[in-house]
């Protein structure tokens, strides 16, 4: 009769086929250090770019490449159409660090501050939209009883605006991140 093995004996004949990546390890860890570094920078205005620079230090030929792509991608996402006004303090970060992890690549800082400049030209247009309409249609909203944020015309005409630029600066965001992106080799 043969011997019936333990949960434990059959779970350490299974652990010996399995491999560790250290490599794969190593690039979840340097991710992990570049997305707490940008993190920090971006949100934590304390962060001086002296301290950044020395814990990018740290890193040298392939891992601080890996590192420098991370925070890259890090910033890409951080790009988007602003919702509210502390998207400027963001920003003002952003165009602190791309510099300093990009060093010397002229053109993409270029197409950054373009891009930083969009999300000032669209929160600009959105921030003077509604008022704007109801002086263009003062004339008609005084017709009406309600005000112009009950008036049934009035918001649809409002929302297919907002519907517009969004649709305009969205693609413009869109075409330049990728752009940038193709930049960065990313």
């Amino acid at each position: 009769m043969g011997r019936i093995k333990t949960s434990l004996e059959l779970a350490m004949e299974r652990m010996e086929d399995i491999q560790v990546d250290e490599n794969k390890i190593r690039q979840d860890n340097l991710r992990q250090d570049a997305r707490s570094i940008a993190g920090k920078y971006l949100e934590d205005d304390t962060m001086q770019d002296d301290e950044l620079e020395a814990r990018l230090s740290k890193y040298e030929g392939s891992d601080l490449t890996f590192v420098t792509k991370t925070i890259n991608e890090t910033i890409l996402q951080n790009l988007s159409m602003p919702s509210a006004i502390e998207y400027k303090m963001r920003n003002k970060r952003i165009a602190s660090l791309f510099p300093i992890v990009n060093d010397g690549n002229s053109a993409a800082i270029k197409v950054i501050t373009q891009i930083l400049s969009l999300e000032d030209q669209y929160w600009d247009t959105m921030s003077g939209l509604l008022d704007k309409m109801k002086e263009q249609y003062k004339d008609a909203l005084s017709q009406s009883d309600a005000p112009a944020e009950q008036n049934k015309d009035f918001l649809n005409m409002y929302q297919a605006n907002v519907k517009q630029i969004n649709q305009q600066y969205g693609s413009v965001l869109t075409r330049g991140k990728t752009q940038l992106s193709a930049m960065l080799g990313l």
